[in-house]
């Protein structure tokens, strides 16, 4: 390229022009030639100067960047003059630029540079005269086909180079790895298509920006020493942090390769980013999870172990440590068994290369010595963990201290003997004492029979008593009142005349009479409903209900089965009819209840009698009624062998029910 540029214009030479000159090619505006003029001006030799991007040239706040990139843009000449104040006289810094041009394609630019005091515009002026008059010469046509033709064959190197980069980058975008190419400043001007993948911006997006601005990249130290250490060996491998699109955070593990220009320059730096950050969350829980093994291993009471495939020792718990007083490296030589009981090596042994070659379970209680050359018993057991194919990965075991427990075992085996003696001697006495019970058992048995042979015998007296005095208040007692009812009717009918005084006395005393009438008539239905006998249970439990109705004012319902015909016996429908008395009388009296349903059926073989009411509830009615009453019916049920049960309603109120067998041989 020098070569080429310096004999550009016939009948010119650049090496020869008194300016300094520069052509600069590339988006990175890199330095391709340069005349004596201008390494004299810069005071350093052309290597120096060819390859090193222009910018790092010029003075600081310099506009000749901003030149050469208009230039590549509308691909006309521009002039430009510039005044430096650094020094204590000024000094103009004149730049002008042509642009280079093969087969109508901008190349490059040319820059002609002038530093100057006092002649600068005279310089200048004739500069572009000596460049004008050149132009003209007669050589100038064969000097641009010359120029054309090596344009053209650079541009089709270039257009070959093009197409073999193309499709690099086309197998680039293939893979899911972000392949990002930038600037030795940090300005992406490479993006394939896994960087958009894992960072989530398009190419356009991302093109001209700082990539670790972009990324807030978090470095393992300074970017600086990151930088250095590319610059040093030409690469550089480590994990950054990085932020993608959406604001998340990601792993990376980031290769940067240093490329450099045909002379050797720092030219871009080549970016392979794979994100590690599901690797780096399983490791994470791999490592949390090896630390929680750690922890529990060293927790437990247990001796823990682990092993290879092999059966060789890779982990010992603290506690094996402690206990064997010894290092892992010499707990490790498992094989030698030399802290294993003599007793218990061989079978040990044998036990452990069965499991290893079948991957069965290992479990032996042997004896194991302490530190302080005690051998204590020990219960081992090793699992086998297998991989998805059943592979053994590894063995993990546990050793269980049961010295304690063996010894006890030892002494209960020792205790077991002795009270297998005594067991013997006190089955004899068990024996004797078995025949004893079994007597005493057959007594009571005897007595709970008569027992209940008398109480049914009581039961039936006294409702015999009660019938008779039932009778007698009835025929008796009643007859006798309704006779001296009438006398006195009839005295006080007479008495009207002669002593209304007298008569009316007598007519209260008749209302008086027929309140004990009434009084003597309830009490001896209590004692004897003649209904029960004449009628039946159901009828008896009619006058019931119309009783409580009548004194206490409290509704009272009779509910029948659809199927009556058959009724209890006798001795069944007189405790029925005292256990309805009795409920009834507890819900008017302690439940304090308004309503009250009295339901007889026959279900499944039972005769079934329910009283219900809606009263203050069951707690209220056994705490009021004291128990007597629930007491007295379930004495009553049992003499019939039924069951009786109280509970509480759905809607509140208590329901009492009691059910006793149906003998359907009873028409």
């Amino acid at each position: 390229m020098p070569g080429r540029v310096a004999n550009v214009l016939p009948g010119f030479s650049l090496e020869e022009a008194p300016l300094p000159i520069v052509t600069v090619e590339g988006t990175m505006h890199l330095v391709r030639y340069v005349n004596p003029a201008f390494c004299q001006l810069m005071g350093k030799p052309p290597e120096q100067l060819v390859g090193i991007p222009f910018s790092d040239l010029l003075p600081e706040r310099d506009q000749c960047v901003t030149l050469i990139e208009q230039v590549f843009r509308s691909g006309t000449p521009v002039h430009h003059t510039e005044k430096d104040h650094s020094t204590p006289d000024p000094v103009f810094w004149s730049y002008t630029l042509w642009p280079l041009r093969a087969d109508e394609l901008l190349v490059g630019v040319m820059i002609q540079v002038t530093e100057s005091t006092k002649t600068h515009e005279t310089t200048v002026a004739m500069n572009e005269a000596l460049l004008l008059g050149s132009l003209r010469q007669h050589k100038l046509t064969e000097a641009a086909e010359n120029l054309n033709r090596q344009l053209r064959e650079e541009i089709a190197g270039r257009q070959k180079t093009a197409r073999q980069l193309a499709e690099k980058a086309r197998l680039l975008d293939l893979t899911h790895d972000a392949v990002i190419v930038s600037d030795l400043e940090g300005r992406i001007t490479y993006w394939n298509h896994g960087a958009e993948e894992i960072y989530g911006w398009s190419c356009e997006e991302v093109t001209g920006k700082i990539g670790d601005t972009l990324f807030k990249t978090a470095f393992p130290g300074t970017a600086e020493e990151m930088t250095q250490a590319l610059h040093q060996s030409g690469c550089w491998t480590g994990e950054l942090i990085h932020t993608r699109h959406d604001g998340s955070r990601i792993t990376v593990l980031a290769r940067k390769v240093l490329d450099r220009d045909g002379d050797g320059n720092p030219a871009s730096v080549l970016q392979n980013i794979t994100d590690i950050t599901a690797r780096k969350e399983f490791e994470e829980a791999l490592r949390e999870a090896g630390e929680r093994f750690r922890f529990m291993a060293e927790s437990m009471p247990q001796k823990i172990f682990t092993a290879k495939p092999d059966g060789e020792l890779d982990y010992v718990s603290l506690q094996w440590k402690e206990f064997a007083g010894m290092p892992f490296d010499q707990i490790r030589g498992w094989g030698s068994m030399e802290f294993i009981h003599l007793a218990d090596r061989e079978e040990n042994i044998r036990r452990w290369e069965a499991s290893l070659a079948t991957g069965a379970d290992f479990e032996m209680e042997h004896r194991f010595l302490s530190r302080g050359g005690a051998y204590r018993w020990h219960l081992s057991r090793a699992f086998a963990m297998r991989d998805a194919a059943g592979r053994i990965t590894l063995w993990i075991g546990s050793s269980t201290d049961i010295d304690d427990m063996m010894r006890a075992r030892e002494e209960l085996i020792d205790t077991k003997s002795k009270l297998a003696d005594r067991a013997f001697q006190l089955e004899g006495l068990v024996v004797e004492r078995t025949e004893e019970l079994t007597a005493a058992h057959a007594r009571l048995l005897l007595e709970t029979e008569e027992r209940k042979r008398l109480e049914a015998t009581v039961a039936e007296a006294v409702e015999q008593e009660r019938e008779r005095l039932g009778r007698e208040l009835h025929d008796g007692l009643l007859q006798e009142l309704t006779g001296i009812a009438m006398m006195l009717h009839v005295l006080a009918k007479s008495l009207v005349e002669p002593a209304p005084m007298h008569a009316k006395e007598a007519e209260r005393l008749c209302e008086m009479l027929a309140t004990a009438h009434g009084n003597v008539r309830d009490l001896a239905k209590d004692f004897f409903p003649v209904e029960l006998k004449q009628h039946g249970l159901l009828a008896a439990l009619r006058g019931v209900a119309q009783h409580t109705q009548a004194q206490f004012g409290v509704s009272c319902e009779i509910q029948a089965g659809p199927d009556l015909r058959q009724t209890p016996g006798d001795t069944e429908s007189v405790q029925l009819f005292r256990i309805a008395q009795e409920a009834v009388r507890n819900s008017v009296k302690h439940a304090r209840a308004e309503h009250i349903l009295i339901r007889l059926g026959k279900i499944k073989g039972l005769w079934q009698l329910t009283v219900q009411d809606d009263g203050v509830g069951l707690s209220e009615f056994c705490r009021e009624s004291g128990g007597m009453g629930l007491r007295i019916m379930r004495y009553r049920a049992q003499l019939i062998h039924g069951n009786l049960e109280v509970g509480g309603d759905e809607g509140g109120g208590t329901c009492v029910t009691c059910t006793v067998p149906a003998d359907d041989s009873n028409p």
